[in-house]
């Protein structure tokens, strides 16, 4: 129970009430009803069907396309995958050598032609739900992917007693890619195929074993089970290497499960479900963007566990496509960036096992004539790490070996350092690595007549290489601060020549001209470019001092040329990152209009498709939508810095910031009701809201809450671990809740496949 607590050390009108706690007026089911997508038809694309997943196993539902297959548009086809399964091929273009692979799809041919379809993903309960009629009969399909087992279920009940569906395993070719072009345009492609399968069947049970290289394999099990008017798949899929989980016997597995009862292998799954959608509330005013926001975090929580491994372009779920490994220029950091403000940061961890476990491998990836002290990471490998960095003058670096990109993984790291404040991480393998990966820069800068360092010839990512590239002047500003600041924290000291802060200070600025910053020294912007690589300093990294009215107009006249430049190379995510920057420079007008792009490049199950799937362009949208709710950087926790005028009411609660603090918030006809704060380690909390500026607000915490005016709209507070203080006006006290809000259109359930759509 919060106490009122009124001390100060600046002076400012508090009046005196009495304690306010914070109630939760949400009644969960009804609201995330609202966020479910519907499909009142089934189409043939894979990127428009309902999903499923664990974080291992993942399974899309769609129908079969007249052209492909069994040519029957009545038969209902689910995609199965594994986010662990890949095989050895050789090295691809952009580095890596273990790709993810095909495995294929359970078919299910119904009696009749469909006549409608009435399907929703139940998001609470992870489960797709629904009924499809056809001339024959009506049929209810329920099915799900267990939340905690490799386990993948689906009930079928029928009006008629006979004939019910049987399901068919349908395996996708096996081997290694060799014409990606084909991929690219067709969704097939030319394989160098593995050996044929073996295909066995006992107790009921079917087995599908595919020998993969280097004496891998993997195997499909599954079994029919018919109860009366009922039809049930059981199924799994082994792996023979996971990477992470743990190993299980897939006969003696499904023996145990296909004869329990549907609701009772379902429980623990609901459980477990449910306590997942406890972590965080958002409300917004616009039913899209709301329920774009929580079908995402349903897809996180389908596509990751903390005890897997990282998750890569795809996830669970794969089609035909040339992303067959994990890109380091920008798609896993966009993909993980989001987990920290949705206080997922256990989502994150994968990720830094990953690159602790691999410290030698990126060791390896730089060849010592560019420094046995460096460490870096190609544009892609897979779960290994392995993708050299080949510099060489002549070359100019060859298209996809990027040095900045450890750098900016690493950059990732901080953050969810920043978000946890876990300092034996942060001194006992963060520290070390960055300290390698700025060492690569350290050994490629060269002084010039200027008294500058400056950078040789490096990638700047998807467009070209440049002296001086902004993509790495960035990253290496920001890492050698980073250095400095750590090594002054914690008192370390070094021997590397040059101090940090000598290097930071020879460290020429971004090239520059007339439409602001630059690819790179002598290298101009000229054609429309997706990529933000040049703009990095703006977002994410955030290392402009905005304080600086001259670094806020060269930031907004940088977006805005990169915007603008004549062509189409802008794609959803290059939006996204715009609506970001604008947050960034706490503009929400524009970064809202910049955002309005991502619901023309989603399928009707919020899947992106560049080539093949991309998991994380949505993500990004999420991450925008929480730059608009709240920012955390530089040392301050920014609440409704950038929120658009259109969106007058918000209400979220339990989103984490930097110094590892869990803030709720609302906003009701546009002013702040209240912020929440929670601090989980005890740090320095710098709070900037408009309540700070009235005159009527009241402070409640658990202790004795000391809070410290910085300027009108920016408060210190101390609060010790586990504190809490919730700061509300006077005026509005009413509000001291956390709820829905109203809906400025009534568009609730907006994904999903409608007839005419």
């Amino acid at each position: 129970m919060f106490r009122h607590i009124h001390t100060w050390l600046y002076v400012l009108l508090c009046t005196v009430a009495q304690a306010q706690t914070l109630q939760k007026n949400v009644d969960l089911t009804a609201f995330l009803a609202k966020q479910n997508p519907v499909w009142d038809t089934l189409s043939e694309y894979f990127y428009d069907g309902p999903f499923l997943g664990n974080g291992l196993m993942g399974v899309v539902i769609h129908k079969q396309d007249i052209n492909r297959g069994d040519h029957d548009p009545n038969t209902l086809l689910f995609e199965i995958n594994r986010s662990d399964l890949i095989d050895s091929c050789e090295t691809q273009p952009e580095g890596y050598s273990r790709t993810r692979i095909n495995v294929g799809r359970f078919s299910v041919k119904l009696n009749a032609t469909i006549k409608s379809t009435n399907l929703r993903l139940n998001l609470q309960t992870a489960e797709i739900l629904g009924d499809i009629a056809t001339e024959k009969e009506n049929l209810k399909i329920r099915s799900y992917v267990h939340a905690m087992k490799p386990l993948f279920v689906v009930e079928i009940e029928s009006n008629l007693l006979e004939p019910l569906p049987t399901w068919y395993f349908v395996p996708d070719i096996s081997g290694c890619i060799q014409d990606f072009g084909a991929v690219d345009f067709a969704e097939s492609a030319t394989y160098k195929r593995n050996k044929s399968p073996k295909i066995t069947h006992k107790d009921g049970i079917y087995y599908y074993t595919q020998s993969l290289q280097q004496g891998r394999n993997f195997t499909v099990a599954w079994a029919n089970v018919f109860v009366k008017n009922k039809a049930y798949l059981f199924a799994t899929l082994h792996s023979s290497h996971p990477i992470s989980a743990p190993q299980y016997d897939p006969e003696a597995f499904l023996k145990n499960e296909i004869y329990l009862p549907y609701d009772t292998i379902i429980k623990d799954h609901k459980k477990w479900w449910s306590k997942y959608y406890e972590r965080n509330f958002v409300a917004l005013p616009d039913a899209r963007y709301e329920n774009l926001y929580w079908i995402q975090q349903y897809k996180y929580g389908s596509a990751m566990r903390r005890s897997l491994q990282m998750c890569d372009l795809v996830g669970p779920w794969y089609v035909h496509t040339p992303w067959r490994g994990i890109w380091w220029n920008w798609n896993t950091q966009a993909l993980y960036y989001p987990l920290l403000t949705l206080n997922r940061t256990e989502l994150v961890e994968p990720l830094i096992k990953t690159i602790n476990k691999n410290v030698k491998n990126l060791v390896d990836n730089v060849p010592d004539i560019y420094g046995a002290n460096s460490a870096g990471l190609g544009r892609a490998s897979s779960y290994d790490l392995k993708s050299p960095i080949f510099y060489n003058d002549s070359l100019q670096i060859l298209a996809g070996r990027e040095a900045g990109n450890l750098p900016w993984l690493l950059h990732v790291y901080h953050t969810y350092y920043r978000y946890t404040m876990n300092d034996s991480l942060l001194l006992n393998t963060f520290y070390p690595l960055l300290q390698r990966s700025m060492n690569l820069y350290i050994n490629l800068v060269k002084p010039g007549k200027d008294g500058k360092l400056h950078l040789p010839y490096t990638m700047s990512p998807e467009y070209k290489t440049t002296e001086d590239c902004s993509y790495d002047l960035a990253l290496m500003k920001w890492g050698m601060a980073t250095l400095y600041d750590i090594e002054k924290n914690y008192s370390i000291s070094t021997d590397n020549g040059k101090s940090r802060k000598e290097i930071l200070d020879q460290l020429p600025d971004f090239a520059q001209d007339d439409n602001g910053i630059m690819i790179g020294k002598g290298t101009k912007l000229t054609e429309s470019h997706r990529h933000f690589s040049h703009l990095l300093s703006i977002y994410p990294l955030r290392i402009m001092d905005y304080n600086d009215v001259n670094n806020v107009e060269l930031a907004k006249k940088s977006i805005l040329y990169w915007l603008t430049v004549p062509g189409n190379g802008l794609a959803a995510w290059s939006r996204t990152a715009a609506a970001s920057m604008y947050a960034t420079l706490g503009d929400g007008n524009q970064a809202l209009l910049q955002l309005n792009y991502i619901f023309g490049a989603l399928s009707a199950s919020t899947m992106y498709r560049e080539a093949g799937p991309c998991i994380e362009t949505p993500f990004t949208a999420v991450s925008a939508i929480n730059d608009l709710l709240m920012q955390s950087w530089g040392g301050v926790i920014k609440v409704f810095y950038a929120v658009p005028n259109s969106w007058k009411n918000i209400v979220f609660e339990n989103l984490r910031a930097e110094g590892a603090f869990l803030v709720s918030a609302k906003l009701i006809n546009g002013k702040t009701a209240f912020v929440k704060i929670k601090s989980l380690e005890g740090k320095k909390c710098v709070v900037s809201n408009d309540l700070f500026m009235s005159k009527t607000i009241i402070v409640t915490g658990t202790s004795n809450i000391q809070i410290k005016k910085t300027n009108n709209n920016t408060a210190e507070i101390m609060l010790n671990k586990n504190d809490e203080v919730l700061i509300y006006d006077s005026k509005i006290k009413n509000e001291i809740n956390i709820s829905s809000v109203p809906y400025n259109k009534p568009m609730a359930n907006f994904f999903g496949k409608k007839r005419g759509k």
